[in-house]
């Protein structure tokens, strides 16, 4: 992923960290099984393996 945030890719990450709260670490670790696109959801691990 580009550091500069010109792709789509890299603005993407760097939205989905801004609404969500979530730590790099933790959306690395995300599996497309963690996304439910019905309810504009994802299950996200965080420390502790918490939810």
């Amino acid at each position: 992923m580009e550091g500069d945030c010109q792709s789509l890719r890299g603005r993407a990450f760097l939205e989905f960290l801004y609404r969500t709260g979530c730590r790099v670490g933790e959306a690395e670790k995300l599996n497309i099984e963690d996304l439910n696109w019905e309810k504009c959801s994802v299950i996200v691990n965080g420390k502790g393996s918490k939810q």
